[in-house]
């Protein structure tokens, strides 16, 4: 009995202390449930805060798109009409309760991932670059060729360049192939740091003080290239003429960026060169054309070689001071009435399909001399309507190769953090109403910078033959394919030489057996320019001023 009182008395004791465990666990547990309830009414707080702050943020900057639409009220009003005449936050409102993301729910797991982040990631984070990389995501899921987001920094240096035409760099201008993305120099500037230190146009960026570039962004290649005055820069470049690489070392400096130069060619033919359409360049280009006029030109050649386009507003005002006002072949007898009737039709723009916007000319100002203008594989956006647009009202020939093809518009839409937007807003067409997106424009005469005559596919890409070879490039100027060519009938031969009737013609370019030209004469033209294309609009202004 003894022992069994002391197995009692001990199942007794064990069962106090499990009830003393069972309460202190219970305790613990009400403990842990009670901190993460005040955690879940903290990060409903949070979530709710941060609902109202983005909401805010929406209608601050929908409230800013509409300031940065009407900015320009002091422009004339056929260019002011180009950015947004029926712009309204009623038309804002309703497309964003068509498409609209669901803010709310996207907040609430936002903010649920930061939360947790907080929580439990190892490594401390940078909420700028997250905020960054954020938007940057948002803008590049909009598969959107053109749309970019620009942090402050990056921003302000895009501002100070097209406004002020200065920057601090090396110098150059590059393109970037979509395809292999490869990012290639297609101008260098005068006295620039890139021409001192051997930068050369084609030249292809492979590294930058060590660091392997080929394939990133071009935007990323930028910014490691810039820096300020002295900053050193080792390159590594591919300069396919040379079929190697090439190492050059860069300082940056101060680049100023001469938007348009002129000069007097062969038989007092004027030449202006054009890069950009921005910032200052509509004065450039106004004062070198009235130089130019001043010494009794008698024809003028426009190169828009390297040209990426540019502002709608100075194409617009520079096509709009070389045509005549009141030209009407594109406004009188019109079937809608769409367009003002009798005036000369610069540019429509349709948003989602429709005509929403035109420009017209009516500075009273007009240059009537024949125009060539000169173009290649880089000449793109503005520089491609100012050539079409030209073109349209008989003003202009075109020679070079096929342009790049984008004729669409993008707004630049600037928060008051100092970040910017920019994405793809409408599409533009010449007065003919031909669509260059995607398409770019056929020279008059089609030849490349070697001289050799170039065609085009059915799929509108560049076809030059040499020797047994078929060379196709694509719209970037990149080979696509080479094949040997192999004739056996006299149909594949016709064939092999037809030429694409999607826009016009391909004439004959120069040459000695068929020509109007004195032979002498020619020849020693060719020996003093290096340049068969500006050779080319040499000779086709000398036919029409003779």
């Amino acid at each position: 009995m003894e022992n069994n009182d002391k197995i009692i008395e001990l199942d007794q004791n064990n069962i106090e202390n499990l009830d003393m465990e069972v309460e202190q666990n219970k305790q613990t547990i009400l403990n842990e449930f009670e901190t993460l309830n005040n955690k879940l009414k903290i990060s409903k707080r949070k979530n709710l805060i941060l609902s109202v702050f983005l909401a805010l943020v929406v209608v601050i900057l929908i409230s800013f798109c509409t300031v940065s639409f009407i900015v320009y009220k002091n422009i004339k009003p056929h260019f002011r009409a180009l950015f947004g005449k029926n712009f309204s936050i009623a038309s804002i409102s309703q497309i964003s309760d068509k498409n609209k993301m669901d803010l709310e729910k996207f907040t609430t797991k936002l903010a649920f991932l930061d939360d947790i982040i907080n929580i439990l990631y190892y490594y401390d984070k940078d909420n700028k670059k997250i905020e960054d990389a954020m938007f940057t995501g948002y803008i590049n899921a909009l598969g959107d060729n053109y749309a970019e987001y620009y942090p402050p920094k990056e921003f302000e240096e895009f501002t100070e360049k097209m406004t002020e035409g200065v920057y601090y760099g090396i110098g150059c201008l590059v393109n970037q192939d979509r395809k292999t993305k490869d990012c290639k120099v297609t101008d260098v500037y005068e006295n620039s740091p890139a021409e001192k230190g051997g930068v050369k146009i084609g030249d292809i960026f492979v590294s930058v003080d060590g660091i392997n570039v080929r394939g990133d962004e071009l935007e990323t290649i930028i910014e490691k290239i810039r820096g300020e005055e002295g900053t050193k820069r080792e390159l590594v470049v591919y300069r396919e003429s040379e079929k190697q690489n090439i190492n050059l070392t860069v300082y940056c400096g101060k680049v100023d960026i001469k938007l348009v130069s002129a000069k007097i060619l062969e038989d007092n033919i004027g030449y202006i060169e054009l890069s950009e359409f921005t910032g200052k360049s509509t004065r450039q280009f106004k004062n070198s054309v009235n130089k130019l006029l001043n010494q009794n030109i008698k024809g003028l050649i426009i190169d828009l070689r390297g040209n990426p386009g540019g502002e709608l507003i100075t194409v617009c005002e520079m096509m709009d001071y070389l045509i005549k006002d009141r030209d009407g072949r594109y406004t009188l007898n019109q079937k809608d009435q769409i367009f003002e009737p009798g005036k000369t039709l610069l540019v429509y723009i349709k948003e989602k399909g429709k005509i929403v916007d035109a420009a017209y000319a009516d500075d009273n100002h007009s240059v009537e001399l024949p125009i060539v203008i000169l173009t290649n594989y880089s000449t793109a956006s503005a520089a491609e309507l100012f050539t079409e647009t030209l073109r349209d009202y008989k003003k202009a020939t075109v020679v070079g190769v096929k342009t790049f093809g984008k004729g669409v518009v993008q707004n630049m839409i600037p928060y008051d953090d100092g970040s910017a937007f920019k994405f793809t807003v409408s599409e533009y067409f010449p007065p003919s109403g031909y669509s260059i997106d995607l398409k770019g424009i056929i020279p008059d005469y089609s030849l490349d910078v070697a001289g050799i005559e170039v065609n085009y596919n059915k799929d509108n890409n560049i076809v030059v033959y040499e020797d047994d070879k078929e060379i196709i490039f694509d719209r970037n100027g990149s080979i696509i394919a080479e094949n040997d060519i192999v004739i056996s009938t006299e149909s594949e031969i016709d064939n092999s030489n037809k030429i694409s009737k999607s826009h016009v013609e391909n004439l004959k370019i120069y040459d000695e057996e068929n020509s109007f030209l004195d032979e002498d004469w020619f020849i020693s033209l060719d020996d003093k320019y290096d340049d068969k294309q500006l050779l080319q609009a040499i000779v086709v202004m000398k036919d029409k001023i003779n």
